[in-house]
């Protein structure tokens, strides 16, 4: 059966909306890139390609075969993710996943939706959930982008979400951690009032959250970026990891380990946490025990040592690491680097450091934004990370949108 002009023409009733890559078409799937008009082949059939010049829209009608010179190496995408069907993307790119560029918080299809200073971000299967400017945290689903407000919400700045739905946000201007289930939103930790307390989750007080993550078994992560330090959630009450509560830098266990500013973290499946030490210009990691030590990143003669430097970890430099993200199969830990602009790779076991996207540079005379291959993509700030699904998603803070790198 044949795709004319984006609708299905199949015996069986057409679809309303525009036939899509990969997506399914009456009895089958249409076989090629959105936008374009295309073929239907049944379920269990191979591709029988794009359409030939004529569009003839009957069933016999001849098709061509896609030439094989078109097989570029691209990464499709997975249609139980329901998040982009259409979008497909070659191998070290970087594309726009939603946002228009200008700053708002407009709900619509993602090529007009608006976001304002995205600054975290966190993927599941089936949607994207971005914190951004407003009091905001918006969802992208299905191709569209919606939002999840509260009166509730002050600065938010980070996401997590659990297996079973439940979604954690950073709230760094209120000082307290939100949870939402569905549409509702209730606060799940913190008074409001500044302070480093622990306890139970209505006692315990917190000073500029800015990060957050969970753990396969549910446990919250936060940063807590005043206190200097990393608290955990679990079983309803409130502990710290790692970090004296002073802003410093020392390696060791617990409490007698330092921070300065930390800002982004994630977990591996070991259950490590990798934080995004800012203020000294580090990636540190923590063993589940609460063991601190640095993964990369230099500290000299008693001083953070900010730049921009590949190579080993004790010769690599970052400039403002504000976010991380952990690519378990791959091994690897990708940073977002505010000041660099740039995307960073780190090596789960030697730390060494890779540049893995952005130039650094304005691109193509847009300012800080440009699409393409990823050495010569274009970031602006880029604050949040999130690794789903083979791919890594970007809240690009300054270009008002959720950028996407395929490795």
């Amino acid at each position: 059966m044949r795709c004319n002009q984006g609708k299905c023409q199949a015996g069986q009733t057409p679809l309303s909306q525009a036939c899509r890559f990969d997506e399914e078409c009456g009895s089958g799937k249409c076989s090629i890139n959105s936008g374009e008009i295309g073929i239907c082949t049944a379920v269990g059939q191979v591709d029988a390609g794009p359409p030939d010049a004529a569009l003839d829209t009957s069933a016999d009608a001849p098709v061509t075969k896609p030439d094989a010179s078109l097989d570029a190496p691209v990464t499709k995408p997975d249609a139980s993710l329901d998040m982009r069907a259409d979008l497909v993307t070659a191998r070290n790119t970087v594309t726009t996943f939603a946002g228009t560029g200008s700053s708002g918080k407009k709900d619509a299809p993602v090529a007009s939706a608006t976001f304002a200073s995205p600054s975290g971000v966190a993927a599941t299967a089936g949607a994207v959930f971005v914190a951004q400017n407003l009091g905001v945290v918006r969802v992208v689903r299905g191709g569209a982008v919606t939002s999840l407000g509260s009166t509730d919400f002050g600065d938010v700045t980070d996401v997590a979400v659990t297996s079973n739905g439940t979604i954690y946000v950073a709230d760094e201007s209120k000082d307290v951690i939100h949870a939402i289930n569905g549409t509702t939103v209730t606060r799940f930790a913190g008074t409001g009032a500044v302070g480093f307390k622990n306890g139970p989750v209505g006692s315990a007080t917190f000073a500029n959250p800015c990060g957050i993550a969970v753990d396969a078994a549910g446990a919250v992560y936060v940063a807590d970026c005043g206190n200097h330090s990393i608290r955990k959630i679990s079983a309803g009450q409130v502990s710290t990891l790692a970090g004296s509560g002073i802003g410093g830098h020392n390696n060791g266990q617990g409490t007698v380990a330092q921070f300065r500013e930390p800002r982004g973290l994630d977990l591996d499946t070991s259950g490590n946490v990798y934080v995004a030490d800012r203020q000294n210009h580090q990636i540190r990691k923590i063993t589940s025990g609460g063991l601190v030590s640095t993964l990369a990143g230099i500290w000299n003669n008693g001083f953070p040592k900010p730049g921009l430097t590949d190579g080993a970890a004790t010769a690599a430099q970052f400039n403002n690491p504000y976010d991380v993200a952990v690519d378990s199969p791959g091994g690897v830990l990708y940073v977002a680097e505010r000041v660099n602009h740039r995307i960073r790779k780190v090596d789960l076991k030697t730390g060494q450091t890779t540049t893995a996207a952005g130039s650094g540079a304005p691109s193509l005379g847009k300012g800080y934004f440009g699409d393409g291959a990823a050495a010569a993509a274009g970031f602006d700030n880029p604050e949040g990370l999130a690794f789903f699904g083979g791919k890594l998603y970007v809240a690009d803070r300054g270009n008002n949108r959720v950028r996407l790198y395929t490795p």
